[in-house]
């Protein structure tokens, strides 16, 4: 029911997924309160992405609390939720990611061969190597505050 009124552009569905979570969490219900977090945070992202991040970190969160293999779709949902967020999270999110696609089946790889792109583009302008030019900057940026009557402590700014 909340998946259909949630595809039709109403918002009530959320609240049917947040009613499954509550009977979930009661009884308890691992896989139910993973899917219902994980539709909350899908369905949740077109009406507040802040919460539907939120949703996502807690249903990845339950999902390493009761089993041992990472459900891959949790992490696909995560990625998307928390990078339109702007999820400081997402990094971490990401690298899991990536490692957990190599152990998924060919089929299952063909299917988010999409989602694996998109998560090597975003590490690829995640990350920098530390050259020359970062040191050096780094260095000044660290003389500038020392010199700047900075309050914080050269082991800080190191």
């Amino acid at each position: 029911m909340g998946r259909n009124l949630a595809r039709n552009g109403d918002a009530g569905g959320l609240a049917h997924f947040k009613t499954a979570f509550d009977l979930a969490l009661e009884i308890p219900h691992p896989a139910g309160m993973i899917t219902s977090l994980n539709a909350l945070a899908w369905y949740g992202q077109n009406y507040d992405i802040r919460d539907a991040s939120d949703y996502s970190e807690e249903a990845l969160y339950i999902m390493g609390k009761y089993y041992e293999s990472p459900q891959f779709y949790i992490f696909d949902t995560a990625f998307d939720v928390m990078k339109k967020a702007e999820n400081a999270f997402v990094y971490e999110v990401s690298k899991d990611l990536f490692s957990i696609y190599e152990t998924l089946s060919p089929e299952v790889r063909k299917k988010y061969k999409n989602t694996l792109s998109n998560v090597k583009n975003f590490l690829s302008i995640s990350e920098y190597a530390i050259d020359g030019k970062i040191t050096r900057f780094l260095r000044k940026l660290k003389k500038t505050i020392i010199f700047s009557g900075s309050q914080m402590s050269r082991s800080k700014i190191s």
